[in-house]
């Protein structure tokens, strides 16, 4: 067993007082009231703990589990991916953050998030585009976020990690958090931006979000190229 994975299963077992835990690929969902499952987010695995009994909390434990299956799922898909012969490329966490942001934006009321660093020219991950979105979307995500890159850096540098509000050039209103000593996670707004909302947004999706970015394999952009890695419209 991949050591990742057998880590995982004893925290399962730790944080949830369970006898056993393992993982199923396919199949149908258990119908055991003794048993607590959860999906694998971007992954056709599900993670099963077994109990001793009828499960109390089970809402409460269930969030709980999928709290833990997000932390490990690039572990999870790598384990999956060799059980079933297929290749493993990492895009289902690239997928997972992309998804993340787009939460985020609906969350706080934005109109786009997006994660880069400060030292490349890639962006990591950005949130999706409504349906009938055209590219001109992505040029103006790429513009402001060159802007945070080359012109806002010693801002978010300064602010040690707690959320910086910004007005951009194009007069949009803008909340950035810089977390790794080198990564940034933005949102822009075209409404009024509501502070306290937006900031408990941005802070209650952080950790989900670092951690996603960190899982990501690293991107090594071409000699004298510029690497921008946008979804496409309506994906």
């Amino acid at each position: 067993m991949d050591l990742g994975l057998e880590r995982f299963l004893e925290l399962v077992k730790k944080d949830l007082g369970a006898e056993d835990a393992r993982i199923e690929l396919g199949g149908k969902p258990p119908t055991n009231p003794d048993l607590l499952w959860c999906e694998v987010p971007g992954c056709d695995a599900r993670v099963v703990a077994v109990m001793s009994g009828p499960v109390r909390g089970r809402l409460e434990l269930e969030h709980k589990l999928t709290g833990l299956a997000e932390g490990f799922a690039g572990t999870i898909d790598r384990s999956a991916a060799r059980a079933t012969g297929r290749p493993f490329e990492g895009s289902s966490t690239r997928a997972r953050l992309d998804a993340e942001l787009s939460a985020l934006v609906a969350r706080a009321g934005a109109a786009r998030a997006a994660v880069f660093d400060t030292s490349s020219p890639m962006i990591w991950g950005a949130s999706l585009l409504e349906d009938g979105a055209n590219s001109s979307a992505n040029l103006e995500l790429e513009r402001w976020v060159e802007e945070l890159r080359s012109d806002r850096a010693e801002e978010l540098k300064a602010a040690h990690g707690h959320v910086v509000r910004l007005t951009l050039d194009s007069d949009s209103e803008c909340l950035a958090r810089m977390f790794g000593g080198l990564y940034v996670l933005a949102l822009t707004f075209e409404a009024t931006l509501s502070e306290p909302v937006a900031v408990g947004a941005l802070l209650h999706a952080a950790e989900t979000i670092e951690r996603l970015v960190f899982a990501l394999p690293p991107v090594d952009p071409p000699p004298g190229g510029k690497v921008i890695r946008l979804p496409k419209r309506g994906q």
